[in-house]
Parts: structure tokens; C-alpha cells; sequence
């Protein structure tokens, strides 16, 4: 039992940073979407992101 409680605390220890560091990234600031005949668009995304929320 101690051997599956320092497994588990282990995985924990190393799982829990990547968590919160993927939880940081949000993307880029704005991306450059194909706007046809009229050219290149770019899109807001970190400022659409804050007004929808995750």
C-alpha cells in the first residue's frame, strides 16, 4: 500500500506542473486568418478569448 501511495504521489508531483503550465497557454495574440479577394484578415484572438471566457 505505502509502495501505491508514493506511485501515486509521484505521478501527482510530476502531472500537476504540466497541468497548470497547459492551462497558461491561451495561443497566440492574433492570428492571421485568409480573407479571400480582399486580403488577409487579422483576428483579435487573445481579446476574444478574455470576452468568452474559456
Amino acid at each position: 500500500m505505502t509502495i501505491k501511495l508514493s506511485v501515486i504521489f509521484i505521478i501527482g508531483t510530476i502531472l500537476a506542473p504540466l497541468l497548470l503550465i497547459a492551462a497558461q497557454n491561451r495561443g497566440a495574440d492574433e492570428i492571421l486568418l485568409f480573407g479571400g479577394n480582399k486580403g488577409d484578415v487579422t483576428f483579435p484572438h487573445r481579446i476574444h478569448q478574455a470576452a468568452i471566457g474559456d
